[in-house]
């Protein structure tokens, strides 16, 4: 049947057709069709573009519906939606996630555990694109593609953004797809439903390249600014990392230019011990325990979320040392590398903290090339790094901030005489690691905090607190004196 505005314009002399757009790809064939879902706000631009260059009627139909038969779409919401004048449904339990759900609230194909964002962007792509999937739509490796992530009506922004990156980055890197275009934004949503939907259609459709019609000027206020250009691929890192092993093969450092890149190269037996004290820093602060630490007391302070901030940042600084992201050539080049992951890897404060920390002990490294011990230029590299922290972050020792920690550890370890031999080093160090737990219990009784949120917190709440940001720096200290 047609709707009765399109019959009205048929009996007035009006010349009309009509595109029935279903692509819904979770549900096996039915009689009255597929569900149409966001894809059509695609089909709809299209065609919308080629009407305003003047295209004739069965041009625009054509086509229309080549872009019908040249996409899928498949949704999944944590919530149902909000139907007005009606009790809530409550058939999604808490962590569950329901997938191939239509607009209107009617059930799913099945409920599921949730599981993360980048399991559900898995998820939700290989349901329309993966061979076998589904009846209706397969996209072959190399293809060029359109992705389109929808909210579903009340998922945040940061949310959609984040399932929208993993969702590319599968298409490109799982699938093979070449991803023309990223759509993201409320297309097609349904009341307070935290949920999305993700369509793929195919870059050209009916011999047409349609992503001229996409990228077509509209005054549609809804419609993405800047949605006209390619995104990047999931193995672009800008540049933040280079192939140690494309880098040595050509005689450089993967550091960066000047003088880190003319440092002193280091033996295996230093690339070895540099590689393993990362890991080993990075284990410390990643572990269950340290996490939910370090949380429990930036609760009480702060917004509580300091020890999963540092651990997702170690965990991928690991996995970029064991992938062989890192230049471990030099002791330069491997503590550029390391504020590097840290800047892409860690958020929050403690990202841009430890970024500058380590940015600052790459250059004094650099700098040190005077055959000098190695244990007394690194320990010298990390009272520079402390001292940038402190320029431009203004904490002093009692303002109950990592500080507290590294301060006393330092003062401490530069007493060390390096050339003692390796086990009497190892104890000085722990016994200086034991100067900065000391340091870090300390801050439980320093309730006059004027540096980060912890300023904001009355007195009786941090007394008997420690810093976490304290007792995180111990714990990747200690990482480190352990791998020695």
């Amino acid at each position: 049947f047609w709707p009765s505005s399109l019959f009205f314009f048929f009996l007035s002399g009006v010349k009309v057709d009509m595109i029935v757009v279903g692509e819904d790809v979770s549900l096996a064939r039915k009689k009255t069709g597929r569900r149409g879902l966001a894809g059509t706000v695609m089909v709809h631009k299209i065609c919308g573009a080629m009407a305003e260059r003047g295209d004739s009627l069965e041009e625009i139909v054509r086509i229309g519906q080549a872009c019908v038969d040249a996409m899928g779409t498949v949704g999944a919401s944590l919530t149902t939606c909000n139907i007005p004048g009606q009790p809530p449904d409550d058939r999604i339990a808490p962590g569950e996630l329901e997938l191939g759900l239509g607009i209107h609230g009617e059930p799913g194909r099945e409920r599921r555990p949730a599981g993360t964002s980048r399991e559900i962007a898995a998820l939700l792509c290989d349901e329309v694109a993966r061979p076998g999937r589904n009846e209706y739509f397969v996209a072959s490796a190399d293809e060029d593609v359109v992705l389109m992530v929808n909210n579903l009506g009340a998922t945040t922004s940061i949310e959609l953004g984040a399932l929208a990156r993993h969702c590319c980055d599968h298409c490109q890197s799982d699938l093979g797809l070449r991803v023309r275009r990223l759509l993201v934004g409320p297309f097609k949503t349904s009341l307070d439903m935290v949920g999305v939907s993700v369509s793929l259609m195919r870059a050209r459709a009916g011999g047409a390249d349609l992503l001229p019609l996409l990228d077509a000027c509209t005054d549609a206020p809804a419609w993405p600014r800047g949605a006209t250009e390619e995104p990047p691929r999931a193995d672009d890192d800008g540049g933040i990392f280079r192939d140690e092993g494309a880098a040595t093969a050509a005689g450089e450092s993967a550091g960066p230019p000047g003088a880190l890149s003319t440092a002193s190269p280091m033996g295996d037996a230093e690339r070895e011990l540099a590689r393993r004290a990362v890991l080993s820093a990075c284990a410390e602060v990643s572990c269950e325990e340290c996490r939910d630490l370090c949380d429990a007391l930036d609760r009480r302070t702060g917004d509580g979320d300091c020890g999963t901030t540092l651990a997702r940042g170690a965990e991928a600084i690991a996995k970029d040392v064991s992938e062989g992201r890192f230049d471990f050539s030099s002791w330069p080049a491997a503590a550029a590398c390391l504020a590097r992951s840290v800047q892409v890897h860690m958020g929050g404060t403690s990202g841009a903290i430890y970024n500058i920390l380590f940015t600052a002990a790459g250059t004094s490294l650099a700098e040190a090339e005077d055959g000098r011990p190695t244990l007394v230029r690194i320990l010298n590299a990390l009272e520079a790094g402390l001292a940038a922290v402190q320029k431009y972050g203004g904490a002093v020792p009692g303002d109950r901030t990592l500080v507290d920690a590294l301060v006393p550890f330092l003062n401490s370890a530069k007493t060390i005489d390096a050339s003692s031999p390796p086990e009497s080093v190892k104890a000085s160090l722990l016994e200086s690691l034991a100067r900065a737990e000391e340091g870090a219990e300390g801050t439980k009784g320093m309730t006059d905090a004027v540096l980060g949120r912890a300023s904001y917190v009355p007195a009786e709440d941090l007394r008997g607190n420690a810093d976490p940001g304290a007792i995180a720096a111990c714990r990747w200290l200690r990482g480190v004196i352990s791998a020695l």
